[in-house]
């Protein structure tokens, strides 16, 4: 087991539905001391922390004072950044929050090290926690998450990808750790199997829209708003929602034009052609009408959990996540 920096009693006692980064620091292990400015770098973000809330909340629905709250929040918050090194180092990106990237400042190499440390926290958390389904829903999304990740890999310039296969693959990358974080806080709550169920489907149509929504950002928003790059997704022949659906719209010569554009290496430069393109045939339209469908279900999803404070507060994080969207 790794050494602990402070027992996270304390961070239990202060945890609100949104974790700092200083909470964060003192529930992981201690990383070696090459490691501690990067890990430190890493954790210090300005982002949302929205699955550590969702954690939170989950929990706070079905118990005032759930068990090793802390622990779990903190858990999910390092399995997504861990993955985000690793991400960040196969995208070769080079800003991310309106920061550069671990990769840019201290290399690959050290990034992917950073990376895999976060992992081993994760693992050393969740044997932390004493509650026995922990540790094995833990390893369990972090093989869908790899999963998705080869399916994508795999898939990456193929613009045959169909629906089906596309919702398959952000399920397993995206939506497996929505579901993951709401039904981690149900289990350190002691919910039933049928909350747990209910629990689960909430986050896991809640992640499938977020990546859906996110789909659209990299196509629609700037760098300015988004603190990533724009056109991303394109410019390493990511083939998303937007433009799978405008494909099942065009006619031949839009095809070949797509086919034109997104075979070169600079098919990123082509951004504003993509835009009209999409949007003309209803790419952009299709991807948010399905965003609000996962959304709808998710809210309707948490109808088998009890009433109260966090439930609600559930239902608004989820609505508000499309209400950003459609200002």
């Amino acid at each position: 087991m790794l050494p602990q920096r402070s027992t996270p009693s304390t961070v239990t006692e202060s945890l609100s539905t949104s974790l700092s980064s200083d909470q964060i620091l003192s529930t992981m292990a201690s990383p070696c001391a090459g490691l501690r400015p990067v890990i430190d770098y890493a954790v210090n973000t300005h982002g949302k922390r929205l699955r550590s809330r969702l954690l939170v909340l989950s929990a706070r629905t079905l118990s005032p004072q759930p068990e090793s709250l802390a622990e779990t929040a903190v858990l999910v918050e390092l399995l997504h950044n861990g993955t985000l090194l690793h991400d960040d180092v196969m995208d070769r990106a080079t800003v991310r929050r309106h920061r550069p990237t671990v990769n840019r400042l201290w290399g690959d190499p050290v990034a992917i090290l950073a990376g895999d440390f976060l992992l081993v926290a994760v693992m050393d958390l969740a044997l932390k926690t004493r509650v026995e389904a922990v540790p094995r829903l833990t390893v369990d999304t972090l093989m869908h998450l790899l999963s998705g990740q080869m399916q994508e890999i795999r898939n990456q310039g193929n613009l045959s990808l169909d629906e089906g296969e596309y919702l398959e693959i952000i399920g397993k990358k995206t939506g497996a750790l929505f579901a993951a974080s709401c039904t981690l806080g149900g289990l350190v709550a002691g919910g039933e199997p049928e909350q747990l169920r209910a629990l689960g489907t909430f986050g896991r149509q809640l992640g499938l829209a977020f990546q859906l929504l996110d789909d659209l950002r990299d196509y629609l928003s700037e760098q300015a708003r988004t603190g990533k790059e724009p056109g991303r997704d394109l410019a390493e022949a990511k083939v998303t929602l937007p433009l799978i659906a405008a494909l099942r719209n065009a006619n031949q010569e839009q095809r070949r034009t797509v086919r034109h554009l997104f075979a070169g290496n600079d098919r990123g430069r082509h951004l504003q052609r993509f835009r009209a393109l999409i949007q003309d045939l209803g790419g952009f339209s299709y991807t948010l009408a399905l965003a609000r469908g996962c959304i709808h279900r998710a809210v309707r999803s948490l109808e088998d959990l009890p009433c109260g404070e966090a439930r609600s507060s559930l239902a608004g994080a989820a609505r508000a996540l499309l209400e950003g969207e459609v200002k």
